[in-house]
Formats: structure tokens, sequence, C-alpha cells
């Protein structure tokens, strides 16, 4: 039998499990493990997403966070975004070190997401 947050991860594409115990709501935009909750970006969104979709170059990731919102960005602003989602990982319970760079190449997270 489901509890009802199993049954609301399951049936609702827009909340991801991450790491089998951390509460991915890319609607509302929060990360959230038993009583704490945490707000994220839409470019922290978004990049969940990316990692999500498996993407990991660096340039994929940049296109799919802002150039196809109608924004531009600088490689200071992907790596300032990737910062702070490991800042948000460290907030919630999670290790910053999961999110792994790959120089020259992009980065990914090494965490399993799923719906």
């Amino acid at each position: 039998m489901m509890d009802a947050v199993t049954f609301r991860i399951v049936m609702n594409e827009s909340i991801f499990l991450l790491d089998k115990r951390v509460v991915f709501d890319s609607t509302k935009m929060t990360l959230s493990h038993g009583n704490e909750i945490i707000r994220i970006s839409e470019a922290e969104t978004h990049l969940l997403l990316a990692f999500w979709h498996g993407l990991y170059k660096k340039e994929d990731i940049i296109h799919f966070v802002w150039e196809n919102r109608g924004g531009c960005v600088s490689e200071s602003s992907y790596y300032k975004l990737i910062n702070q989602m490991r800042n948000d990982f460290s907030s919630i319970g999670l290790q910053p070190s999961d999110i792994v760079t790959r120089p020259r190449v992009g980065c990914r997270c090494l965490l399993p997401l799923n719906l």
C-alpha cells in the first residue's frame, strides 16, 4: 500500500524524489526533507530538470536553463548556479559533492532523481 507522499510523487510528474529521500517539487520550486523545506530559484529548478533529462554538457545546460527562456548568460552565471545548487543540497541534507564538475565538459548530478 502506498502512503500519501508516495502516491503524490507517482501521480504528479512535477514531483521528483532525489536520492530516495528529498522531494523536489518543480512547480513549487522547493526541496523538502521531513519538515524542512527550502525554496530554490527558477534557474535551480531548471538545472535539476536538466539533470533529470540527462543533460551534462555545459552548453546544453546553459541552453536548457536560460536560452530556451529568452535569456542570455555568461559562464560566470553558470558557475554561480552550480554553486547555489550545491549550497541548497547541503542545506537540505544532501552532499554538495554529488554535483560533480567535469572540467571542460560540464557537470552532472550523481544522485538518482526519480518521478
